[in-house]
């Protein structure tokens, strides 16, 4: 099998500094001369200057960007850039072992009712990190609003799927985004990411779509990667708070009923507020206090300007 003929490696890039030169050197080390293609979201860090010209082994494109377009619509440009089958979407705070592309490929060569697979991803203390997730529903949404999921995963289950070791192969309905190998005619076909998604739960919202064409996915413990998570985002928490709520709104809008999402707005607004700045003081993280203050200050602002256009205004 010539992964060079198959698969082309897609990462999104925003300030990810020394983590992209990291993760292209796994990728160099792994498999040499596939194609690589990177899109930079306007970082405004050195990550792109310092690859430039430094890995002759991987045929690498660049494609660079004066805004930052969000996630899904980096990755949609990206699959249109690529010339293989099959594609890789991975972030730039993972690194790969050996197999971890040779393992997935053979496998969804050998079933062409799978769409996607992922693999074992390792965090910094080198464990299994819970990487996997069941697509969320209107009760674990609540659940996880009020924090019950803290008191026990099991009786009040999350759409994470904490409550499982990782440790074994499966099918699962979705896999993380830091590592999605998928079928590009398929991709093709679902129009890909939803841009309305500026970052966070497009990857769960593609993978709805993937299922309810009829295709399956698959979760790999045969290969693993090394993943950072949260590398690229962590200095900016309140930002990366209100980004992840706000697309597991669009999620809820989307794909709830109509009831199921208005209580889910109203839990996230009010309650779901209230119980994280009190865990959080319990278990004194006070400047997650901050982030979290800051977080939600940004989606009520985003809350009053869209009532002010809709209801004072009468914009659409």
């Amino acid at each position: 099998m010539n992964l060079n003929d198959l698969v082309s490696i897609c990462i999104v890039n925003w300030n990810s500094g020394d983590l992209l030169n990291n993760c292209l050197k796994s990728i160099s080390n792994q498999t040499p001369n596939i194609e690589v293609i990177i899109f930079d979201n306007a970082s405004s860090d050195k990550s792109i200057i310092n690859i430039e010209n430094k890995f002759p082994t991987l045929d690498l494109k660049i494609i660079k960007s004066d805004l930052n377009l969000g996630f899904g619509k980096a990755c949609n440009i990206l699959s249109k850039n690529s010339s293989k089958p099959y594609i890789l979407f991975l972030n730039p705070d993972t690194e790969i072992n050996k197999n971890a592309l040779t393992k997935p490929i053979q496998f969804l060569l050998n079933n062409q009712n799978v769409a996607v697979c992922g693999i074992m991803l390792l965090n910094n203390a080198n464990e299994v990190s819970r990487s996997c997730a069941r697509f969320p529903k209107f009760l674990n949404l609540i659940f996880t609003s009020l924090g019950l999921n803290k008191l026990s995963g099991k009786l009040f289950k999350s759409f994470h799927m904490h409550e499982w070791d990782h440790k074994t192969s499966s099918y699962v309905d979705h896999v993380i985004g830091a590592f999605y190998l998928i079928k590009k005619d398929i991709f093709e076909k679902l129009q890909g990411f939803d841009e309305d998604y500026f970052l966070y739960f497009e990857d769960l919202d593609l993978s709805k779509r993937v299922q309810k064409s009829g295709y399956k996915i698959f979760y790999m413990t045969d290969a693993c990667a090394f993943h950072i998570g949260g590398g690229t985002t962590d200095k900016i928490r309140d930002k990366r708070l209100y980004l992840s709520i706000k697309s597991k709104l669009l999620y809820s809008k989307k794909h709830l009923f109509k009831i199921e999402y208005f209580t889910v707005l109203f839990f996230t607004l009010t309650v779901e507020f209230l119980v994280r700045i009190l865990i959080l003081a319990l278990t004194l993280k006070y400047k997650e206090v901050i982030h979290t203050i800051r977080g939600y200050k940004m989606l009520y602002r985003d809350f009053i300007k869209a009532f002010y256009f809709r209801f004072i205004k009468n914009e659409k």
